[in-house]
């Protein structure tokens, strides 16, 4: 454990700033104010000057992240503009997964979100749908760029290969025929799945934005 700080030297910044070395290590179940506040060199009580509990603590750190979330994009296209926000938004969080195990609970939102899902908005509008046409795709925009986010990129996965890896490594082709023609592509005991979420996304977006 560091030194203590002396009484008020710390700042709301340097709390986000250590939460989010937490989490980043961690992941969220390892976020705690004493956690931080050992991180800081400072007294849990010294955390609760600036933040008022560690749900609040949490939105604070979706904030820092959203507020790098692609709003305006240099494309022609309505369709260009939303995939190249979400591509943004994506690469993003891939190295913070526990954000999604965050988000996936339903009851917390970074206020400063809305600016990029205001922008897709009109984007959806601009491509003719109507408000209601529009926020439906919008979720289903999210949707799918939340699942390929939680299943590619798994929080804190552990030793390599994973279970599942080692499933795919010996699963039995003359049983599941259909599978030998697409392992390959699958490329289980090559560390991480791969991402082609570059390819995947613009050809799902087309079919959910026409």
């Amino acid at each position: 454990m560091s030194e203590r700080r002396k009484r008020g030297s710390l700042s709301p910044r340097q709390i986000v700033d250590a939460a989010l070395e937490v989490a980043d290590e961690g992941g969220v179940d390892a976020l705690t104010i004493r956690a931080v506040a050992e991180r800081v060199g400072a007294s849990p009580m010294a955390i609760y000057r600036h933040v008022d509990d560690r749900e609040d603590l949490l939105v604070r750190m979706l904030e820092r992240i959203a507020a790098d979330f692609p709003v305006t994009i240099d494309a022609p296209t309505p369709l260009e503009r939303i995939s190249e926000r979400f591509l943004g938004q994506h690469d993003l969080l891939v190295p913070r997964p526990w954000v999604l195990h965050i988000l996936v609970r339903g009851d917390l939102v970074p206020p400063n979100s809305f600016a990029a899902l205001d922008a897709t908005i009109g984007d959806l509008l601009e491509l003719g749908f109507t408000p209601a046409e529009a926020i439906t795709r919008l979720g289903m925009l999210w949707h799918f760029v939340l699942g390929e986010l939680l299943d590619r990129h798994p929080q804190l996965v552990g030793p390599r290969p994973t279970q599942r890896e080692r499933a795919l490594m010996n699963m039995n082709v003359d049983e599941l025929p259909n599978y030998a023609h697409v392992l390959a592509e699958l490329d289980p005991g090559d560390g991480p799945m791969n991402c082609p979420i570059r390819t995947t996304l613009p050809i799902v977006f087309a079919a959910i934005c026409t």
